[in-house]
Parts: structure tokens; C-alpha cells; sequence
């Protein structure tokens, strides 16, 4: 499964019930059985965080020159 950067931030549920999944299917073979998974956070590489900074900084400036708000009646 092929996450985007933003996706993979937002659901770490998501990738917790995921990764339990595939787990207790190759683990049960073993006799192992899987109570629970916990992903307690995700650190993408720096270029990834640079490039998701980037866009949010675009993003918020594509907004703030076409928000009604900055622009005098």
C-alpha cells in the first residue's frame, strides 16, 4: 500500500490496525496471536519534511492572496 506524506501523518490508526493485520496472519503460523500494535510516531526523511513545509507555505500563500480578509473594501 502506497501512502502520501500527509496521508501517513494523519493515520496512524489506520497503519496500527494495518500492520496488526498482516502481522497476526504471519505470526499465527508460529502460534504467536497479536493482541494490539502501536505506532507511536512517524518521522518521514528531511527532504520529505522540507518538501511537505514547501507546500504548506505555498499553500498559505496562494490563500492569503486571494483572501478576502487582506484585501481593503
Amino acid at each position: 500500500m502506497w501512502w502520501s506524506a500527509f496521508c501517513l501523518l494523519q493515520t496512524k490508526e489506520e497503519i496500527a490496525y494495518e500492520v496488526k493485520d498482516q502481522l497476526t496472519k504471519s505470526m499465527s503460523t508460529f502460534g504467536f496471536m497479536i493482541i494490539q500494535t502501536l505506532v507511536t510516531d512517524i518521522e518521514p526523511d528531511q527532504r520529505v519534511r522540507a518538501a511537505m513545509n514547501e507546500i504548506n507555505a505555498a499553500s498559505r500563500m496562494r490563500y492569503s492572496l486571494y483572501s478576502p480578509e487582506i484585501w481593503p473594501s
